[in-house]
């Protein structure tokens, strides 16, 4: 109609003003949203927006860049959410969470520790070490490669401790997120954090975005 294209002798586009609803458009605008912000909101995405990759059965040049890039920005809106739960002690949803990036990204190697960690707190010591043995397969099958070092050392510290009391089903109140990996360098920092704090009781880290502000103040 009228309303929606807009047209003329060598051209025909869709209207701006016309109130167009896609689900792979409104799903970019809320991932980017969580993404952007820093922050993993579970309510702020419609995971069902994300049924399937973009246009699987179309070879259009266009599509494969971006298919591939939606799904991307899919798995790491859903990292961002995972990291949210777990610090807030929700690992029942952490768990949803990384079960749906892996139907995605099967040998997503950060997904598998996820999962790893949240099983030993959630008191499931069993799954959390076969969780690293299909990390393993899975790593061997999709790319030749065989686990990190710090998946490896996550499996070794939950095979050496005993399993974890089990965990209330209701989230626990927001505490310390607990790093997958080791905190390295920045002794000059940490010794100066250490004697401020001994003159104030509250002490502000700036710097700019990605610097490591918060890593740095929770070690």
């Amino acid at each position: 109609g009228d309303d929606l294209l807009l047209t003329d002798r060598e051209t025909v586009q869709i209207s701006p003003a016309f109130p167009l609803w896609v689900d792979a458009t409104e799903f970019e605008a809320q991932a980017e949203r969580i993404v952007r912000g820093g922050r993993g909101d579970p309510t702020g995405l419609n995971t069902e927006l994300y049924r399937d990759d973009l246009l699987v059965d179309y070879y259009d040049e266009w599509i494969p860049p971006l298919r591939e890039h939606l799904k991307s920005l899919f798995v790491e809106t859903l990292l961002k959410l995972v990291e949210r739960a777990r610090t807030i002690g929700d690992y029942k949803s952490a768990v949803e969470l990384a079960r749906m990036i892996l139907e995605r990204d099967a040998a997503n190697e950060t997904a598998h520790q996820h999962l790893m960690f949240c099983y030993w707190k959630m008191g499931k010591r069993s799954a959390a070490l076969g969780q690293y043995q299909a990390s393993e397969r899975l790593l061997e099958q999709e790319l030749g490669v065989k686990p990190s070092p710090e998946t490896t050392a996550l499996y070794n510290t939950i095979k050496e401790q005993a399993s974890l009391p089990q965990e209330t089903p209701q989230p626990r109140l927001p505490r310390l997120p607990i790093a997958l990996t080791p905190f390295i360098g920045r002794r000059h920092e940490l010794a100066e954090i250490k004697a401020l704090l001994q003159t104030t009781r509250l002490l502000t880290l700036t710097g700019a975005g990605g610097s490591g502000k918060t890593r740095l103040a929770v070690q």
